[in-house]
């Protein structure tokens, strides 16, 4: 989804020293900081399918991570393979767009440390709340070209070149 969330994934990362990745609020891989350790098998799984299960969805919401604007911290399930984690809600105007991931399997990471990364959290909402924004506009001017009336089609053709 851009370097913009790259990068915001990576310094978050590097803050807190910990693998952390980006999803979207549909739990879709958005992006994902390097993993040198050993991640637990949520995590595999996510990296290589791009995407949670709904069981893990349902699971992390059920903390309430859909409607907060603090970090908040999961315990581990070592029956769903799941080690502790804290989430980083990205959100713009009061949405949630995505969710900050950040393996906390030792319990290192201080609500102080959270709370200093937060601004990463809401940067990368904005993104994806611009991005999502974006889509909707281009679905609507794609709509515009195929409705077969010449004058909406143009001025879509020179809406979406303005893009």
């Amino acid at each position: 989804m851009g370097p913009d969330l790259q990068n915001i994934v990576d310094e978050v990362s590097r803050v807190l020293a910990t693998p952390v990745v980006l999803e979207d609020r549909d739990f879709n891989l958005v992006v994902f900081a390097a993993h040198a350790d050993e991640v637990d098998p949520v995590r595999q799984r996510t990296i290589l399918s791009r995407r949670s299960t709904a069981q893990v969805q349902q699971w992390f919401e059920a903390f309430g991570i859909a409607t907060t604007d603090r970090p908040v911290r999961t315990p581990a399930d070592l029956a769903r393979g799941i080690v502790a984690r804290a989430c980083l809600p990205a959100r713009w105007n009061g949405v949630t767009y995505g969710y900050l991931w950040a393996l906390d399997e030792h319990h290192h990471l201080d609500d102080a440390a959270l709370e200093r990364v937060m601004h990463h959290a809401i940067r990368a909402g904005t993104v994806m709340a611009q991005r999502a924004r974006t889509r909707q506009s281009l679905d609507g001017q794609v709509r515009d070209l195929l409705t077969g009336d010449r004058d909406v089609a143009e001025a879509a053709a020179e809406e979406i070149d303005g893009l």
